[in-house]
């Protein structure tokens, strides 16, 4: 039998509009490895989220509903995948289709807005999750004449009006911040 000591939290990563904390809380079990787990800090109270013993995980945002994103990975999957708590329960989010010729199977989960929507990294492109559907945000961009520019390399903020910044190439002028702001579809007039 092996006995589980919890230690205090170690690292903080956000905070939502309630003073709910998320970070990193450290496991160790019987004197062996440990295990960094995602714990949630509120009401007074600190709570590991993460209920497989035998997995990492990273969180990266907190909403005012409590909703928790992050990153995890543990030996039974077959790289690191982006996850959402909510409510008590921990899953993970589906991944984007690799390039052609590549056989890529990971994602991180970067930020979260107040309506649940998700912003991360999933083989190679950068996403959002909304409404249950997981939007590759470099498809899902106008693009130039050829193509190919601009793309975008990294997000890292999603506010509540759906507007995402991030860091975009265009080109040969090299990576810039950027701001995605979502456009919505134009109704037909009769």
């Amino acid at each position: 039998m092996s006995i589980v000591k919890r230690l205090s939290a170690r690292t903080a990563y956000a905070i939502n509009d309630l003073g709910d904390v998320v970070g990193l809380i450290e496991t160790v079990r019987g004197g062996g490895p440990q295990n960094d787990h995602a714990f949630l800090f509120s009401d007074n109270s600190l709570r590991d989220i993460d209920g497989n013993t035998d997995s990492v995980s990273i969180p990266t945002g907190i909403n005012r509903a409590r909703q928790i994103v992050g990153v995890a990975w543990t030996n039974g999957w077959p790289g690191q995948r982006a996850f959402l708590w909510e409510n008590g329960v921990f899953s993970l989010l589906p991944l984007l289709e690799p390039p052609a010729g590549y056989d890529l199977h990971y994602s991180g989960a970067a930020a979260i807005n107040n309506h649940g929507e998700i912003i991360g990294e999933s083989n190679a492109s950068m996403f959002v999750y909304r409404n249950g559907a997981l939007i590759d945000l470099n498809r899902a961009i106008e693009k130039d004449s050829g193509g190919i520019w601009p793309s975008i390399w990294r997000v890292s903020a999603i506010n509540d009006a759906g507007q995402i910044a991030g860091t975009c190439y265009f080109g040969g002028d090299g990576a810039r911040a950027c701001l995605l702001t979502p456009v919505l579809p134009t109704s037909s007039q009769p």
